[in-house]
């Protein structure tokens, strides 16, 4: 027995060897002072913005796909339910995320990624207008309707492509939660549910299936500023809708293209449209960035 008492030693020596011969975790940084910009979140980092922000907090991480899966596009995106939008990856994805407060008073922040050999992933940012107690709580009970910006990596990647990198993500108002968020235009849900605006946007044209659609059933452009131009506006979104259904169309989407005159991250130019009429609807189109809110049905 005491001529095999070196053994222990040596066991000991390979076992911490093991544990140090772990893989390095592996991160990703993402410029969160522009993600704060693009939902308006005021904040040092962020200057010109002095709005009360409507965006609380930020969750963000990376969402691993399924074996196979297509990448997610921000216009399948249509509530804040993200375990009902992204399923089972949402569920393997979940302990990968992590919750901000906003604003953060810092440019970028990291993200830890997935072991090197998991599949490959998407990277999804949810501005929240309400912090949830966890991730698995965001869109649910009390949480639902939180959810008001989503942000999608175009593509999907490889952990190895992106490691210890940078990415941009550019974000976009989901407007078919409750209450409406602002600056939103978009049609229901369905092609009988009520189309839901919210101060301030200007309503310039609108796609059916990609293609753009001349209407006679509302004025353009549909200026909105407050609660009042917003209801009158569901009613000329509600006719729009109507005058498709009687010509016997069946779109495959529906979308709405809008300006935001009153947004911080519009050129001077923009800005100074307001007050103007644009009688011919061509000011806003041209001067302005066109933002499109698209309903798949």
């Amino acid at each position: 027995m005491n001529k095999l008492w070196w053994i222990f030693p040596l066991l000991l020596l390979v076992a911490c060897k093991g544990l140090n011969d772990q893989p390095a975790k592996q991160t990703l940084t993402v410029d969160v002072t522009q993600l704060q910009r693009q939902m308006q979140v005021g904040g040092a980092l962020v200057p010109g913005v002095n709005i009360d922000p409507e965006v609380k907090a930020l969750m963000i991480g990376p969402l691993v796909l399924n074996e196979g899966a297509i990448p997610w596009s921000l216009d399948q995106i249509q509530s804040d339910d993200i375990y009902q939008i992204f399923g089972q990856a949402m569920v393997n994805s979940q302990n990968y995320f992590t919750i901000y407060d906003l604003p953060l008073n810092q440019s970028v922040i990291t993200i830890e990624l997935p072991p090197v050999n998991s599949k490959r992933f998407q990277v999804l940012a949810v501005g929240l207008r309400k912090r949830p107690a966890s991730v698995s709580q965001v869109g649910k009970g009390g949480n639902a309707g939180a959810g008001i910006y989503f942000g999608l990596s175009e593509k999907s990647y490889a952990v190895k492509e992106l490691a210890n990198g940078s990415i941009a993500i550019q974000m976009k108002r989901v407007c078919l939660v409750r209450p409406t968020p602002a600056g939103c235009a978009s049609f229901g849900n369905s092609l009988t549910d009520t189309p839901r605006v919210a101060a301030s946007v200007e309503i310039v044209g609108f796609r059916l299936d990609g293609a753009d659609y001349t209407t006679y059933a509302a004025p353009l452009p549909v200026l909105v500023s407050n609660t009042t131009e917003a209801a009158q506006a569901v009613t000329w979104l509600t006719a729009v809708r109507d005058e498709i259904v009687a010509r016997g169309l069946k779109p495959a989407t529906l979308s709405v293209l809008t300006t935001h005159r009153t947004s911080v991250l519009e050129t001077e130019a923009c800005k100074a449209l307001a007050g103007q009429t644009d009688p011919y609807n061509t000011l806003h189109r041209s001067l302005c960035t066109l933002t499109e809110f698209t309903v798949r049905y």
